[in-house]
């Protein structure tokens, strides 16, 4: 039986980075006796891009990309990442086994440009919330943190689609009070802020910047909300913000250089952090790219701090959804004897669900689960709390 996870986030805030970071730190921290994971996704699959459709990346060759590219940057010098537009959604299969039984998790990514209601693909985008059991929300943490004034407010708002992701998980179908939904925000590109021990200040964040979303579900028994911070690279340092600009060396050219102006000196640097030197006859203008809903989105640089390619916590969002699915299911199986013993009540909602809906993951081996994760509990592997790890349990003022 497959369960739906869908992540959802803003342009570029690094879903995929998350579910290859996932698979390669299950596939190290979680200890061969308890359980495997194995990629089974199908990767014939196209996704639409600019230039037309192209074969979906394996979780591995985004790995070896990741880690190629922090190999790459050196020291001190300040660089940008990859922040344009993707179109086509994906859907990647993590297979978890133990004890001869296994269960298939589907992780459906879907580009931030779907969050928007007036694109086609949106009602696709509501398909899945009302098919999934668990919601991994990217949280592209320097936007998230540059909201100390009305502009950056309103730029983190539009980035990471808060607006359009609260209004999508309206179409939230919760059809008994066994129905458990589970919501996870999950804050990336965090290390800054872990790193200088601001994790109380992160919390803050999520929970205003996310207020709307938490307050609508906080308050049903049927929903729980985690916040997760994740580093998916770990030696990938935020920076700071600049602004978006294009360079034109002459007339002939039309495409453009993707740049900003440092604001200190007042020199423009390439995406490499190269100084690019002015001559006459050139131009600059602002890069229309990184324009979401009339808002000019700036670009978040970053630099090494000295770790290399060491992520931290990126196993977690893959234990909790299993936790929480065995919880579910043990949720479901006292519900369901309680409901069988009011059968006859014709009224019964809870039974009409169980018949008509509900579908057991683990069936029979659900105690081969329990075990899995009483054995994850006891070697410590299932993180609750620190680093920015919590349950939202009230409302937001």
């Amino acid at each position: 039986m497959e369960h739906k996870i869908l992540m959802m986030g803003g342009r570029r805030a690094g879903k995929s980075t998350i579910l290859s970071s996932i698979l390669s730190q299950l596939r190290e921290e979680t200890p061969g006796d308890i359980c495997t994971i194995i990629d089974r996704t199908d990767y014939t699959q196209q996704i639409e891009t600019k230039s037309g459709p192209i074969p979906l990346p394996t979780l591995d060759i985004k790995q070896a990309e990741i880690r190629r590219y922090i190999s790459k940057r050196r020291m001190n010098t300040e660089f940008i990442v990859d922040m344009s537009a993707t179109y086509g959604k994906a859907s990647y299969i993590l297979e978890v086994s133990a004890n001869n039984t296994s269960v298939e998790l589907e992780f459906i990514d879907v580009p931030g440009e779907w969050m928007r209601a007036n694109v086609p693909e949106h009602q696709q985008l509501v398909s899945f919330v009302k098919q999934s059991d668990v919601f991994i929300i990217a949280i592209d943490t320097p936007f998230l943190m540059n909201t100390d004034n009305d502009e950056g407010q309103c730029v983190n708002k539009v980035y990471n689609r808060i607006n359009e992701i609260t209004q999508a998980m309206a179409n939230l179908k919760i059809h008994s009070e066994s129905d458990k939904k589970q919501i996870i925000l999950c804050p990336v590109k965090c290390e800054k802020w872990i790193q200088e021990q601001k994790v109380e200040t992160l919390v803050k964040k999520v929970t205003t910047a996310y207020k709307d979303l938490i307050n609508r579900w906080v308050d049903c028994p049927e929903v729980t909300i985690q916040i997760m911070p994740i580093q998916t690279v770990g030696g990938m340092y935020a920076s700071r913000m600049l602004p978006a600009m294009l360079y034109f060396p002459d007339d002939e050219e039309r495409t453009g250089m993707s740049c900003s102006e440092d604001s200190l000196t007042g020199m423009l640097m390439d995406k490499e952090g190269k100084v690019i030197r002015r001559k006459e006859g050139d131009r600059l203008e602002t890069d229309k790219n990184f324009e979401i809903d009339f808002t000019d989105i700036p670009l978040s640089w970053y630099k090494l701090n000295g770790k290399g390619y060491s992520p931290a916590y990126c196993e977690q969002p893959g234990f909790h959804v299993l936790k929480f699915l065995v919880e579910k299911e043990e949720f479901v199986i006292k519900s369901r004897a309680e409901a069988e013993r009011k059968e006859l009540e014709d009224s019964n909602v809870l039974w009409r669900w169980f018949k008509t809906i509900f579908n057991p993951t683990f069936g029979k081996y659900l105690p081969v689960w329990r075990e899995v994760i009483n054995k994850l509990n006891a070697k410590r592997l299932i993180k609750t709390d620190g680093d920015g790890f919590c349950y939202v349990e009230q409302k937001v003022n």
